[in-house]
Parts: structure tokens; sequence; C-alpha cells
């Protein structure tokens, strides 16, 4: 009797698909990762600084010096609402530049927000504001209570999760790819054995 041999029945027209899956995929844990590292950066740039500032800083009473609606660029302007006050910490007299806007130091293309920050602090008032207990320079006037922080989030959150879905999805195929052709083998190897 004759031994026939068996090869196993492979789709050539397959092999070109799945080189274009395996790009798609690694496509789609760059995109992933690149999501996640935007978050990071937003994370620790905005929230953060912002979240320290609600659960370490310290409050005390400031007395505003002066302020100002502070102008930069000369084609396209933006706005900073800056204040120099005054406060006591531990018996010592500091003085600090501050923005109205948490620690954020970053200028704005809408003035009359910042104008309207500037509107609701009178010069020889004071106001409550918190100082950071390591380094009492650090000062902060306005406690940021706003979403613009955590907005940006949501697009990398989107695309992050929609790539997190394709990425479990092709997970997926792959494993189903590599158990057809396991059982494909096993069968070539049973009808060979025969």
């Amino acid at each position: 009797m004759d031994k026939q041999k068996h090869t196993p029945n492979y789709n050539i027209n397959t092999i070109p698909l799945v080189g274009y899956r395996i790009l798609f995929f690694l496509a789609q844990i760059f995109i992933l990762v690149v999501c996640i590292e935007f978050m990071q950066v937003l994370y620790n740039n905005d929230i953060l600084p912002d979240k320290l500032v609600k659960e370490t800083y310290i409050q005390t009473d400031c007395t505003i010096l002066s302020k100002k609606l502070d102008e930069k660029g000369r084609l396209i302007k933006q706005y900073r609402a800056d204040f120099q006050v005054n406060y006591l910490v531990n018996d010592k007299v500091y003085q600090a530049a501050v923005t109205g806007n948490g620690l954020d130091q970053a200028y704005f293309h809408k003035r009359q927000p910042q104008q309207d920050i500037l509107d609701q602090f009178v010069i020889g008032s004071s106001y409550p504001c918190w100082y950071n207990p390591q380094i009492p320079q650090i000062m902060v006037l306005v406690l940021r209570h706003n979403w613009s922080s955590t907005l940006p989030l949501a697009i990398p959150t989107i695309i992050g999760l929609i790539a997190l879905y394709y990425i479990l999805k092709n997970i997926f195929v792959f494993l189903g790819l590599l158990a057809s052709t396991t059982r494909e083998m096993t069968r070539s190897g049973r009808h060979y054995k025969k």
C-alpha cells in the first residue's frame, strides 16, 4: 500500500489578509499608547495640581495689593488675570504674584472671562487663599472648579476605548485563526498517520 503524502489545505489568499490584520493591530496598539500617554500628560499638568491644592494646601486670608489684566501677543491677543497679594504664614508676611486660574499660568484667548475674574476682587480687601505648606511662596487665590481642565480628556478617552475594542476584537480573531490552523494541522497529522 502506498502512503499518500497529505499537505495541509492552506488558503494562500488568507496570508496577505493576516499581514494586514497584524499591521492594523500594531497601529491600534500605537494609538492606544499615544492616547494613554496624552491622558497622563493632561492629568499631570491640569488635574493633579488642582487636586493637590485642594488636598494639601492650607487656607489663609490674603490681601489684594494690585490687579491687572495682563495681555500678551501682537496679532493674536491672549489675556490673563494677574494679582499681587500678601498673606501671613507662621507670623511671616509673604507677597506673591498669582493668577486667576489656580496654579495655571496660561494665557487665554477670551478677554471677558479674565476681566470677570478681576472684577470679583477689590484692591485692599481680604479673601481666602491657599498656600503650599512646604513652600509658602506658592499661593493660589482662585481654586479651579470648572470642567475645563478635564474636558480635554474626553477625546483621547473615546479614541482609546475604540482602539481597545478593536485590539480585543483582533485578539479574538487571531485566537480563532490559531485554533482553526491548529485543528487543520491536527486533522492533517491524523490523516497522514492513517
